[in-house]
């Protein structure tokens, strides 16, 4: 008998009269030593020149299945997408206790799944209010019960589990003894519904009849390590192959998301309400950090003891430093990008590899004094803050503050904050929140910028939003101030075309990093050769051309359909060791 067996290092045929079948664990040999891999077709034919010599399996760990041939076929689908090996994948979707010897006793005898390959039912529910969109989803939890079958609610982060905290969470950052009771909980059928993160949509259900995807635009989803795939997009596939419904919910959804709507894949079950937002847009003068009529709003709702979030999201108090004598500004030594000032401490911080030094009194380059801080920090807000609004309760919250203090945001008055104030604060507790600089967003050099600013300014709701702007007629603000969200959708899809950007194609991105610039040279040189015949751009350095010690370029390649470059990229990963990302989210 014939056997595929995926190990980390790749997909393999061997021979064996063991009695295997799809997702046993076994021992093979692999060069010269052995390797634990899992059985992932039966062959009736070597897949193989004639001339090749094949291997035996060793070993047979499981005579029971490991993993169920649902889930073996969701992670072919994932290696096959997402340029990668089946092994890795399913490496990647076992916890790592569930991967040994000792596993074989516990596991219950394996259900042998229909592979259906039907369109599947996937619903969009658009809306703004976050507790409308929960009970939504409880509706449906109790209507897929009812009918006798199982649901896994996705979420982006594990904060975003609060409203369903009776059921069991599954992420990542569980202990392993954790991750194996309640995989084999699953497996047994003893857990009808599930939460977590991304890596939760690989779960073993028995009955699997729906999956809710909470904030489905939500960048979390995307996984950024190998093999890079998004969580969203897995979960629609495995309601393919499983015959299930998808919900993703959503208060602003993806341009993908949204497309598929007007193709009429997806279905938009209501009608989103966006006369709810209550939307201001301030235009500001040159250096003003708050304008007057927003200090005017703060003071009165203060007065009144309401709450007000100023937003900017950007740790520290300011993006670099510069020098104005001669123009020198302050670089990680291993990443090249700009350092960040820390009011606080007086420290300059690299926000990509954690390097710090002391911030400088003269400038290291010609010894003047003349250092300006360029771009603004949470850190300069704050301090700005407590000079206009003395007498107020004040903190600040962003991803360095410990999670014991950012808790208790609800003891303050005023709170200045970057992203990390949405795992904490409430927003319907809140009475303004005023984005301080939108131009720091609008401007960043990323095809979704527009996108990713609306989807974080509706998360603000139910709060008043005053928009804080130097350029008011961008497109995106003006749609935001008279509440256009659908025609926002609209003429970014129109401009998206025009640039040849996702939705309407797919992108794959190639990144080479080394640790010297003629090494990337060549390796780009063997990278371009073999796309030959091939559309693509670049290759250029990254925007970040160097990060932790290594030097970086990348090149881009729109496609209508990834799965046909599968084999070129595939062979591109393996002998070349290149990162491979199909639909990025991130081109840093």
């Amino acid at each position: 008998m014939y056997v595929k067996v995926g190990i980390d290092a790749g997909d393999f045929t061997y021979e064996t009269k063991l009695p295997v079948k799809p997702g046993c664990m076994v021992v093979v040999p692999f060069k010269r030593t052995t390797k634990i891999g899992w059985v992932i077709d039966i062959l009736c034919e070597p897949n193989v020149p004639e001339v090749t010599k094949l291997r035996r399996i060793k070993q047979l760990i499981s005579r029971k299945p490991v993993l169920e041939n649902n889930l073996i076929q969701l992670a072919k689908w994932v290696a096959s997408y997402y340029v990668a090996e089946v092994g890795h994948v399913i490496e990647h979707i076992l916890p790592q206790s569930v991967r040994r010897k000792s596993i074989t006793r516990l596991l219950p005898r394996a259900k042998e799944f229909e592979i259906k390959n039907v369109r599947p039912q996937v619903d969009v529910f658009w809306e703004v209010d976050p507790t409308v969109r929960w009970n939504y989803y409880r509706h449906v939890i109790e209507q897929t019960l009812s009918e006798g079958k199982d649901v896994l609610v996705l979420v982006p982060e594990h904060r975003d589990h609060w409203i369903l905290q009776d059921v069991p969470f599954y992420t990542s950052e569980l202990r392993d003894s954790d991750k194996k009771r309640l995989w084999l909980a699953l497996r047994r059928g003893n857990l009808r519904v599930v939460c977590g993160t991304r890596s939760a949509v690989f779960l073993p259900f028995r009955e699997l009849g729906s999956i809710i995807v909470e904030r489905e635009e939500s960048k979390h989803y995307k996984e950024q390590d190998h093999p890079h795939y998004h969580a969203r997009d897995v979960a629609i596939m495995r309601a393919m192959f499983e015959g299930i419904k998808v919900i993703l919910g959503t208060s602003s959804p993806s341009l993908e998301t949204y497309l598929n709507i007007k193709k009429g894949k997806y279905k938009l079950v209501n009608e989103p309400q966006f006369d709810k937002l209550n939307i201001k847009v301030i235009t500001l003068q040159k250096k003003q950090i708050f304008s007057s009529e927003l200090r005017r709003k703060i003071e009165k709702i203060l007065q009144q003891g309401g709450k007000v979030v100023l937003f900017m999201n950007l740790r520290g108090y300011s993006r670099y430093l510069i020098c104005e004598d001669c123009g020198y500004t302050l670089r990680c030594p291993t990443c090249g990008v700009g350092l960040v000032y820390y009011r606080t401490g007086r420290l300059l911080r690299c926000h990509y590899c954690g390097y710090k030094e002391a911030a400088p009194t003269v400038c290291p380059n010609c010894q003047g004094s003349n250092i300006r801080y360029v771009s603004l920090g949470v850190e300069r807000v704050l301090r700005r803050a407590k000079v206009f609004f003395p007498e107020v309760s004040i903190t600040q919250i962003d991803s360095d503050t410990p999670e014991d203090e950012a808790s208790k945001w609800y003891e303050y008055q005023l709170i200045v904050g970057t992203e990390a104030i949405f795992r904490y604060v409430e927003f319907d507790k809140v009475d303004l929140v005023a984005v301080i600089d939108a131009d720091s967003q609008l401007m960043f050099p990323n095809f979704r910028s527009y996108e990713r600013f609306l989807q974080t300014i509706v998360r603000f709701y139910p709060a008043e939003i005053v928009i804080q702007t130097r350029r008011p007629w961008l497109p995106v603000i003006k749609y935001l101030r008279r509440g256009k969200i659908m025609e926002f959708y609209e003429d970014e899809l129109h401009r998206r075309v025009g640039l040849g950007y996702p939705p309407h194609l797919h992108m794959v991105r190639v990144v080479v990093e080394r640790k010297s610039g003629p090494t990337v040279s060549r390796v780009l040189d063997k990278v371009v050769d073999r796309l030959d015949g091939i559309k693509f751009l670049g290759p250029a350095p990254c925007p970040i051309p160097n990060l932790r010690g290594k030097q970086r370029a990348h090149l881009l390649i729109k496609t209508g359909y990834p799965p046909a470059l599968h084999d070129v990229l595939l062979g591109m990963y393996r002998e070349l060791k290149v990162k491979v990302d199909v639909d990025p989210i991130e081109i840093v």
